[in-house]
């Protein structure tokens, strides 16, 4: 696992351009720079799951091993804070009629989500793999797993509905929408652990409500960060908070979620310096989606046939590109039924 990580992030660095002393770049929040961004992290996700299927004794492991322990569920953390930030960016260009239109945009995930399920079901048949039917019924509510991921999706239709109703009570306030975001986020999150969901499904979910502040504030952060030496005092003030919350991380979820955001707010501060281009990577974030959501499908079936065990590198190298093979498929196929679903309900609620 170590020498493809390795391949990856060599493969990642091609594409670095440094701005000049004293400039920065000004399109670091981009939809392209975001989504570059989250295609190293989407593709870690995929090292991160295929590793549960194979052994990683061994020192050719031990870098991923120390990786993969230090990040935890840092990885998914660029997700919510860019989904954040692309949330409020739109939010403030088209005001109530973007907000009016987030329960569609929960209802098309959770379509997305339960085709996706109707897959692992399929899939399952054939690897001898059962579950009790309330098992399978609340596996297309995103709230259980059938051998398929899930947890996030359950926190982006939550978020949507949060935020739709955060600002439909502010109203054209955002300052006050973000707070009443925030304020959900904390209860859900409190609400997640009184009845004991695993730390994974909520340890995070501070990140996009934090990346919608960041959005708020953005022309007020151009602004102080202005040559190289206040983008010096930046880097060195979120490292100490970094390092601080991470020696700390196991004291309790405040200490976690301050670790989750200076973590993905550290991405942001890397590319308004660091400009990173790369087609393939790009376009692995721009299939988030299908890719997270699929990527156990070859999985689960080449562990059933015992690949992963004999040939963990074959099972990685198969797994990965029938993932990117699946992903075209669903989103070139699915995808364009699940959006004519989606008009279709746009219609009827704006135009009946």
């Amino acid at each position: 696992m170590t020498y493809i990580l390795f391949f990856f992030l060599a493969l990642s660095i091609t594409g670095i351009n440094f701005a000049e002393p004293n400039k920065f770049n000004d399109d670091y929040m981009s939809k392209k720079q975001t989504t570059t961004i989250n295609g190293i992290f989407v593709f870690l996700v995929f090292l991160s799951h295929g590793a549960q299927y194979i052994s990683l004794d061994g020192a050719h492991n031990e870098v991923y091993v120390l990786l993969r322990r230090f990040l935890g569920q840092a990885v998914v953390t660029t997700f919510l804070f860019y989904s954040g930030f692309g949330m409020m960016s739109s939010i403030q260009k088209k005001s109530q009629n973007y907000i009016k239109e987030m329960p569609i945009k929960a209802f098309k995930l959770l379509i997305q989500f339960d085709v996706a399920v109707i897959f692992y079901l399929i899939t399952n048949m054939f690897i001898d793999r059962n579950f009790p039917l309330k098992t399978i019924l609340l596996s297309f509510t995103t709230w259980v797993s059938i051998g398929n991921s899930n947890w996030y999706i359950t926190s982006m239709i939550i978020f949507c509905l949060l935020i739709g109703l955060a600002f439909t009570i502010s109203r054209k306030n955002y300052f006050v929408g973000i707070i009443l975001t925030t304020l959900f986020t904390i209860l859900v999150v409190y609400f997640l652990m009184r009845i004991d969901r695993p730390a994974y499904t909520y340890n995070t979910m501070i990140c996009l409500p934090a990346g919608m502040i960041f959005a708020y504030f953005k022309p007020t952060f151009d602004k102080l960060v202005k040559n190289d030496l206040t983008y010096l005092i930046l880097i060195l003030f979120t490292f100490i908070i970094l390092s601080y919350s991470r020696i700390h991380i196991t004291s309790g979820i405040q200490m976690y979620s301050i670790w989750s955001i200076f973590f993905a707010f550290s991405f942001v501060i890397f590319t308004k310096k660091i400009k990173l281009e790369h087609t393939f990577i790009e376009w692995l974030g721009n299939h988030i989606f299908s890719i997270y959501i699929l990527q156990r499908l070859p999985m689960n079936i080449l562990h059933y046939h015992g690949i992963s065990t004999r040939h963990p590198f074959i099972f990685i190298g198969i797994s990965f590109f029938s993932t990117l093979i699946i992903a075209i498929l669903f989103d070139k196929y699915v995808m364009r039924i699940v959006n004519l679903v989606k008009d279709n309900l746009r219609k009827r609620i704006f135009h009946s």
